[in-house]
Order: C-alpha cells, then sequence, then structure tokens
C-alpha cells in the first residue's frame, strides 16, 4: 500500500462539513492537489475558510522508502513549516481529521499483521483484508492501535477504527458513498466520527457531471 501512489496528478474541490458535540455545523470549502513525481507523490490540502479565520495550507509529501513529511503554512504565517511527528495530532481546519489521519500515518508504524481472513470478512459489502497496526510510541492524546479493513480486490482503505493508549476506541473513518466519473469510480463522501468528542466530520467531493 505504502508503494502505490496515483496514477496521475489531479485537482479535486469539495466541503469539510463539521457536526461538533453541540449540535452546532460548519463548512469549509476545500481544494486538495494531487502532483505525481517519478520518485514521490503530494497532496496539497488547502482550504478557504471565512475571512475571520486564517486559510491553511497542508502539504504531505508521500515516499514508500520512508515515513511522510508534513509541511504547514497559513495566511497569517505563509512561510510553510516542516512539523515533528508530536505536531501531527492536531486538528486539520478545526475537523475531527488530524493531521496524521490524513497522511494516513499508521500505516508507517512498524507494527503491522494481518488479524483475519479476507475471505470470510465483509465490510461495506466489500471482501476484505483486516489490518492492525501498533504504535510504537503512544501516549495520551495519541492512538494506540489502528485497525484497517481494506479492500481485497482495489487494495483501498474502506473503514477504520482507531483506539486510544487505553483501548478505547477513539474514532471510525468509513468511506460512504461513490459516484461514477469519466468512467471510473470516485469516493464522493467520507466520514469521521469522533467517539470521544461526540463530533464527527464529512469530507465530501465535487465533481463535473458527464
Amino acid at each position: 500500500m505504502l508503494a502505490e501512489k496515483p496514477e496521475q496528478s489531479a485537482t479535486n474541490t469539495g466541503l469539510i462539513k463539521i457536526r461538533d458535540s453541540e449540535g452546532s455545523r460548519r463548512e469549509i470549502p476545500l481544494k486538495i492537489i494531487t502532483l505525481v513525481t517519478t520518485t514521490n507523490w503530494f497532496q496539497i490540502y488547502e482550504t478557504s475558510p471565512a475571512a475571520s479565520s486564517s486559510a491553511i495550507n497542508l502539504t504531505i509529501i508521500h515516499t514508500s522508502e520512508k515515513t511522510n513529511q508534513y509541511l504547514l503554512s497559513s495566511s497569517t504565517n505563509s512561510k510553510p513549516r516542516l512539523l515533528n511527528p508530536a505536531e501531527l495530532m492536531v486538528p486539520f481546519a478545526g475537523s475531527d481529521f488530524w493531521l496524521t489521519d490524513l497522511g494516513l500515518e499508521f500505516l508507517h508504524w512498524p507494527g503491522q499483521r494481518l488479524v483475519r481472513d479476507a475471505k470470510i470478512t465483509m465490510r461495506l459489502g466489500r471482501p476484505c483484508k483486516v489490518l492492525e497496526s501498533i504504535n510504537p510510541t503512544p501516549g495520551e492524546g495519541t492512538y494506540g492501535r489502528a485497525v484497517s479493513w481494506i479492500d481485497s480486490e482495489t487494495g483501498n482503505l474502506i473503514y477504520a477504527e482507531a483506539y486510544d493508549v487505553n483501548n478505547k476506541r477513539y474514532k471510525v473513518f468509513s468511506l460512504k458513498h461513490f459516484t461514477k466519473v469519466n468512467g471510473r469510480w470516485q469516493v464522493k463522501d467520507m466520514e469521521l466520527r469522533n467517539d470521544k468528542a461526540d463530533s464527527r466530520t464529512h469530507l465530501e467531493f465535487q465533481f463535473d457531471a458527464e
């Protein structure tokens, strides 16, 4: 999974839809730029919030041979800053997605094992392999482990559960809806539910009609 990269560069727009623990809702426009090179690939997340808030630019550099690199900047501090691992467990644009979630950083942890047979494990109507990832340096406010359901046919992550250091479920990630764009199925809507905070965030993509 770490060695795979998108087939080509692309730009998508969408919305981050946040519902907090009080039931309040807000939306943040989002642009996701994917740049593919011969050696690695970049994902750039750009927000366009209300004028009262600063725009955010997060660049994740994916390279199969090593862990991701994260560069963060905002309209109030335009110079990108390289983040260290301890700075990744923070919300992106106030959502339930942490920076580490967007980069699927748990797949880089050294402790990885398959825990179920793909032939008998179904999730979202798809046969899956189930992967358990163990955090080598867990701490308060971080994940202790993550369990991922990976589509056996496509190799895509379709569902995941993250647990805290006390093995209590922290977050649930799930793909929700798909749409066909230029003859190919694309994710239209994904959700991250934060059980601890009693909040949830939808990431909805917008595609031009064929």
